[in-house]
């Protein structure tokens, strides 16, 4: 059981967990927002790190990236081949551990998204995660950081809301709590599907403020670089949803 609750990731992601989240319609935004950030030429080599379904690496190769997607989830890697395969592009898709990358200067960027950072059950596995993408990284190269903002997250909490979902999903419940000691975001949440069925599901999340994550990138070999609060270049505060992090190697 405790096994479990430290591999929550393992079990809670699917194509209706994602679905629960109405992520469909944002990617192509979030797809042209990287693209500005990174400002990575045509041809460029890029890592989707925890790529999902794969929705950004395909919109991303479709845009002429090398892109290579990489995910623990084998169902998620079906649905992003299938996704490459309509789109009409090549992706290629691995299956893996994000803490035990074992490319070597393969890449021009690594991008990790949609708080896919923070899952493991201590900071010595999210740093082992950073130092692989530092080693996956060609000198000079970005690392991308996609993560909910813990400073908003303080300011802005809600311990319970309901939100629209997509696919298979009509509505998912959210019951949340913030573990201030362990600085972990513990959720349980609730999809109703349209079919009428129930599927709970529980995530569990460190959070990092900014100080915390320039200290583990610079831990990892990895220089800092900037910060926005979105992937469209907006800039960062205490009220951005989100914290999008740039660093080099």
């Amino acid at each position: 059981m405790e096994r479990a609750r430290r591999d929550w990731w393992r079990t809670h992601f699917s194509v209706d967990t994602l679905a629960g989240y109405g992520l469909g319609p944002k990617a192509a935004v979030e797809a042209r927002g990287l693209v500005k950030l990174l400002r990575l030429a045509r041809g460029a080599r890029v890592l989707d790190l925890c790529c999902g379904a794969g929705r950004h690496a395909v919109l991303l190769a479709g845009r002429g990236y090398r892109v290579t997607g990489l995910d623990i989830k084998p169902d998620l890697l079906a649905q992003a081949r299938a996704a490459a395969r309509e789109g009409g592009v090549g992706v290629t898709l691995l299956r893996g551990d994000a803490r035990r990358l074992r490319f070597n200067r393969r890449f021009d960027a690594v991008v990790n998204l949609f708080t896919s950072f923070g899952y493991f059950a201590t900071e010595a596995e999210d740093l082992a995660l950073l130092r692989g993408a530092r080693r996956a990284l060609v000198d000079g190269g970005s690392l991308l950081l996609d993560v909910l903002n813990k400073e908003w997250l303080l300011r802005h909490f809600t311990p319970r809301f309901a939100e629209r979902g997509e696919g298979n999903v009509r509505r998912v419940l959210n019951e949340l709590a913030f573990d201030p000691e362990r600085g972990r975001l513990e959720t349980r949440r609730v999809l109703i599907m349209k079919s009428g069925a129930r599927r709970a599901t529980r995530l569990s999340i460190r959070l990092y403020a900014l100080t915390e994550l320039e200290r583990l990138l610079s831990e990892a070999g990895l220089r800092f670089k900037g910060v926005f609060g979105g992937l469209d270049g907006r800039r960062y505060g205490p009220d951005t949803f989100r914290m999008v992090v740039l660093a080099r190697r």
